[in-house]
């Protein structure tokens, strides 16, 4: 069971999807971490994404963070095992076997596509999981090395958001696959845009709908707070995050190691 002190990560803006529908179904005093001074993890080593990963994690728990939520698929599928075995008093949990779990739910057909940033698409996180329960599963990934960046821009365009998921998605409708893993939670931020290309006949399995895991009761009456930090650029991040997901945020910290 998830308990009342939670972090929650990603390299940037992405994660608040994930913090969104946390916020809305449980509530608890959170601590959410942007690591945009690093970002994207998706172009780092997996040695480098490991580094930053324990930074924040021995940030959240200098300050009493009990349970951890990775909201990154890059850091889940890199650093989960590593970060459970150095902090291993804490409840850390990765958001990329929840998504898993859903798609293979949902195919229909046994053909799930991946849309995933580059070091996660090179690490086969998610499609080895996939294929460890069902081997006959085929996975097709696609690393999109430049949608995360364009996501986070500080112009969101979405001409060229619309171009890029032509690009990354068309090789995946072309293996007929019926179901796709939005392999980053900065992809739940333009998931209209996605199911708009691909139709309302694939099904997208996103963090943010699977939070069931996480959570233990649901209510409308809601009291929480939140921290809010990153590491770099606080008054962009702030103004982004806030239009991005609607939330009230506190005044953001910028934070450094």
């Amino acid at each position: 069971m998830i308990n009342d002190r939670i972090g929650v990560f990603d390299s940037g803006l992405g994660g608040l999807t994930v913090l969104k529908e946390l916020m809305q179904r449980f509530p608890a005093h959170y601590m959410y971490i942007g690591d945009t001074a690093n970002l994207p993890y998706g172009a780092k080593t997996p040695e480098e994404i490991i580094k930053f990963s324990h930074q924040i994690v021995s940030h959240f728990d200098s300050n009493n963070i009990k349970t951890c939520i990775i909201a990154c698929h890059t850091a889940s599928t890199i650093a989960l095992e590593s970060l459970r075995s150095s902090f291993a008093h804490m409840n850390i949990i990765g958001v990329a076997g929840q998504v898993c779990d859903h798609a293979i739910a949902k195919t229909h057909n046994k053909r799930i596509g991946i849309l995933a940033t580059m070091a996660t698409i090179a690490n086969h996180g998610h499609k080895n999981y996939i294929n460890h329960i069902d081997p006959e599963i085929a996975v097709i990934e696609q690393a999109c090395p430049e949608l995360v960046p364009a996501i986070e821009s500080q112009i969101f365009q979405e001409a060229i958001i619309n171009n890029l998921i032509a690009e990354y998605v068309t090789p995946l409708l072309e293996q007929k696959i019926d179901t796709i893993i939005l392999g980053s939670t900065h992809y739940a931020l333009i998931k209209n845009l996605i199911q708009t290309y691909v139709g309302p006949g694939i099904f997208l399995a996103s963090a943010e709908d699977n939070l069931k895991p996480f959570v233990s009761t649901q209510s409308t009456e809601i009291m929480y707070s939140l921290s809010l930090k990153t590491t770099s650029e606080p008054s962009l991040f702030w103004q982004r995050a806030r239009n991005l997901t609607g939330l009230e945020l506190p005044p953001i910290e910028l934070i450094s190691w």
